[in-house]
């Protein structure tokens, strides 16, 4: 379930059964319980191609660089120390006041 809910695709037999402008989607009901729901076809968000690319310099520290294995809390790392979601919209963490 895991797999097909952040992973992967759903299986074509699932997408085949689906009603015209609908699609599957699985529902956390609770822990380690979950729930196939249709809902109507979302819009997929795709990159603009024409839009010009803005290289930043990787700043993750080397020890973190070396141990990332490709997943997800790599990924994550790397956002983190390249600050890649504060830089495009201005939004830093604060400390927290007294």
């Amino acid at each position: 379930m895991y797999s097909i809910r952040y992973r992967i695709s759903v299986p074509a037999v699932m997408l085949e059964v689906a009603p015209e402008g609908m699609e599957w989607i699985i529902r956390s009901i609770g822990r380690s319980r979950y729930a196939f729901d249709l809902i109507p076809a979302q819009v997929r968000v795709r990159p603009n191609l024409a839009l010009e690319v803005t290289k930043i310099p990787d700043a993750t520290p080397e020890i973190i660089a070396r141990s990332a294995l490709g997943d997800e809390q790599a990924l994550l790392a790397l956002v983190r120390y390249n600050r890649l979601m504060d830089r495009p919209t201005w939004v830093h963490k604060m400390p927290a006041c007294l």
